[in-house]
């Protein structure tokens, strides 16, 4: 890897119990090709049409949690990766976000476009493709276009779908909110 980039940031989170995340920024010519490829596979396996390739990747610290952060300029596609295991935690394309806003939102997921069943075999591959979690007794809550799979004791998968029915973000959160 290269020297930490020019863009080193703090943000202090007011909101949330003054929590402190620091940013350092690498560009992706200098960073390791491994990860780098792992980031636009787990993209590519969200299954998006519109793909925009990553511009750098950010270390970003937030207490005891510390991930690469794979990204483009506006962060309309970004992949969360444990900087200490290497297991990717989070992948996002906002390209899929398919509403034309809040009205349209509301109308779209006011019903479940997908029942619990549909929403599950949806998932299922996604899930293990990317996380390495097999949804196998897990229960699924619905809210909005929000999927929240969840088992006791497990890692808890939230999904976000569009109105095709069509997932356009993945996260994986352990239970203790330590991604690395």
């Amino acid at each position: 890897m290269g020297a930490v980039g020019d863009d080193q940031s703090i943000y202090i989170d007011l909101d949330h119990g003054n929590q402190i995340t620091a940013s350092f920024m690498y560009s992706l010519k200098d960073f390791k090709a491994a990860l780098t490829n792992k980031a636009h596979r787990s993209l590519k396996t969200l299954g998006m049409t519109t793909i925009k390739p990553f511009e750098y990747v950010l270390r970003q610290q937030e207490g005891k949690d510390t991930v690469w952060n794979f990204r483009d300029d506006n962060e309309l596609n970004n992949v969360l990766i444990g900087i200490k295991t290497g297991k990717v935690w989070s992948v996002k394309s906002e390209y899929g976000m398919d509403w034309d806003g809040d009205k349209d939102f509301v109308k779209a997921f006011a019903k479940p476009k997908l029942s619990k069943t549909q929403v599950l075999a949806a998932a299922k591959s996604k899930v293990q493709s990317l996380f390495g979690i097999n949804l196998k007794g897990y229960t699924v809550k619905i809210k909005d276009n929000v999927y929240t799979f969840s088992k006791k004791g497990a890692i808890t998968v939230v999904g976000k779908i569009n109105k095709k029915g069509a997932f356009y973000s993945l996260e994986a959160k352990p239970a203790n909110g330590v991604r690395n």
